[in-house]
């Protein structure tokens, strides 16, 4: 059977996986195929200027049958309320140019010309839309056009209040994926629009499907039990709600949590200027006979300082991540709390070794009884790279006393994790940070102590799987990040170990932002199964694949044992 023997039906069905100049290719092929893949020319589209709206809109508007109706996936991005004069973004990350340059794109003049786009664009199913109230409220035909949508699904909308989510109540889709995030002070002209629990409760409410909600910068100062005591209001539950992320928040924003029933994964950060100090006690529910919140699946907080906003309120949660390093004793005794209330099955945690009280590792073991895997991000404060060589070796390899006082040989990373009884090992290693003189001279100077200290820490590395699972019986799975090395350094240093030699040619730089493990520049991952023999264990190379899938199933078999347990099934 040729191609275009297939039937229509199942062409169509193949051409949905294509758009822009994949589908025009396709079209451009024949009359018949022509008429099956045009329309997906224009499914997915992407707007990131102001010049680019207008040819969108002219592209879009321009035929007698308007190419709008086949959108499907329409994304307004920030850079499209560029103002006049301001220079193109330097080659950066796009999401820290938009942080430090929010207001140079406040221009919202052109919103007539997104309002047509969407009046005419009624099967669009994913829609994501920057400078969203602004836009509103110079073209109020933009609600309208939200609001008599039928087929939207996902939806994402960016700098708005209270006043804007009256267009959420009258929307006719069935919304099961939606990211709402609030003005902030940089957001002009919004500076006093407010933002509150009940408007956004009632206008959540609408949508029975919604699965995944994401809230960004949303700073109600009051909780639920304020409003109930001041106007007597009660909560709609959210029942369908299965993932909750409030980013850069205030805390009375967690007060939706015991309001999702159905809740398996919560995201918490609490915004940089919100001041509030740590409860003692449990926040007063706005009735007394509410629960404290349900066992969670996964539990990530951005920092070790928010563990007391929530510490209080949680149950048993099987994935536990916190971004941030853990520093001081007052973090290390909430995060051992921590661990006692949630008994995770699944960890990751940043720490500083050197900076860790002697009995944190005893206490850690106790404190996590069902703990079967471990991702440690193994950082060093931004000193010399002598820190990390002696840590994963524990040699002495010319450093100072005062740097061999900080971590020690009895710091070394082997004999630290020795005690934890884990089969499943993640270690992550940022390349570390170089604090040399900019003096030339002393460069200069520095520059053979440093270069020896680096190639100690890349043979440390090598050997350092093999002397974990010697110093470790439970361990089964081990996987090691590393960050790279320090090319600048390593001029001239011939490399003879080849046991990397599997790997040339394919390692990757991941350059996207990993917000739950504060991790970037990831250089290599390698991953190993622990095998028993007659020369006993050693180390068997397997596939990334194969050992995240064996980590799932680590987590999987623990969690079906606690259910089962706490139900009582043999």
């Amino acid at each position: 059977m040729e191609f275009l023997d297939l039937p229509d039906d199942v062409l169509l069905l193949v051409f949905s996986n294509l758009y822009g100049e994949y589908a025009l290719n396709v079209a451009l092929t024949s009359k018949r195929l022509s008429a099956l893949a045009l329309p997906r020319v224009a499914a997915m589209i992407e707007c990131n200027g102001r010049q680019h709206l207008r040819r969108l809109h002219a592209y879009l508007l321009s035929d007698t049958h308007t190419r709008a109706q086949y959108v499907r996936t329409l994304a307004i991005e920030v850079y499209t309320f560029k103002r006049d004069g301001v220079p193109d973004p330097p080659d950066i990350a796009p999401e820290i140019w938009q942080i430090h340059d929010d207001t140079f794109y406040d221009d919202v003049s052109q919103a007539h010309l997104i309002g047509d786009i969407l009046l005419h664009s009624f099967n669009i199913c994913e829609l994501a839309l920057e400078r969203f109230q602004p836009c509103l409220q110079r073209d109020p035909r933009i609600g309208i056009a939200l609001s008599s949508m039928t087929n939207l699904r996902h939806l994402r909308l960016s700098v708005l209040g209270d006043a804007a989510l009256s267009v959420l109540q009258s929307s006719q889709s069935d919304i099961t994926r939606l990211t709402l995030s609030y003005h902030t002070q940089e957001d002009l002209p919004l500076p006093d629009e407010p933002k509150t629990m009940p408007v956004l409760l009632d206008a959540l409410a609408h949508f029975r499907n919604l699965r995944i909600l994401k809230l960004w910068n949303f700073n109600p100062d009051l909780d639920l039990s304020a409003h109930y005591h001041t106007s007597g209001y009660t909560p709609p539950e959210l029942p369908s709600v299965v993932y909750l992320r409030i980013s850069e928040s205030s805390v009375p924003a967690l007060d939706m949590v015991r309001l999702c029933p159905s809740l398996r994964t919560l995201i918490f950060s609490v915004h940089i200027d919100f001041d509030m100090p740590f409860p003692s006690v449990p926040i007063e529910p706005y009735t007394a006979q509410s629960p404290s919140w349900r066992p969670l699946r996964r539990l990530m907080l951005s920092e070790h300082f928010e563990v007391g906003y929530v510490l209080k309120r949680l149950g048993r949660v099987d994935l536990l991540q916190i971004g941030g390093d853990l520093m001081n004793q007052d973090e290390v005794t909430r995060f051992l709390d921590l661990l006692r209330v949630t008994s995770p099955i699944e960890l990751y945690l940043s720490v500083i070794p050197s900076t860790l009280p002697s009995n944190f590792w005893p206490d850690f073991v106790r404190a996590t009884p069902r703990l079967r895997v471990l991702e440690l991000k193994v950082d060093v404060p931004q000193m010399a790279n002598t820190h990390v060589e002696l840590l994963v070796s524990g040699a002495y390899c010319g450093a100072r006393p005062r740097e061999l006082s900080e971590c020690s040989s009895q710091n070394a990373l082997p004999g630290i994790l020795a005690q934890l009884p884990v089969p499943c090992l993640r270690l992550y290693f940022p390349m570390p940070q170089l604090m040399l003189r900019r003096d030339e001279a002393r460069v200069g100077a520095q520059r053979p102590t440093a270069q020896e200290q680096e190639i100690r820490r890349i043979e440390a590395l090598r050997s350092l799987p093999q002397r974990l699972i010697n110093t470790m019986p439970s361990l089964r799975y081990l996987a090691v990040l590393d960050g790279g090395r320090h090319e600048s350094l390593l001029q001239g240093w011939v490399d003879v170990d080849d046991s990397d030699s599997e790997d040339k040619g394919r390692a990757r730089t991941v350059y996207e932002w990993d917000e739950l493990r504060h991790t970037d520049h990831i250089r290599s991952t390698k991953w190993w199964r622990v095998v028993d023999g007659p020369e006993g264990r050693t180390l068997q190379r397997i596939t990334e694949q194969e050992g995240e899938r064996m980590q799932q199933a680590f987590v999987d078999d623990e969690r079906e044992a606690s259910e089962d347990a706490l139900t009582g099934t043999p």
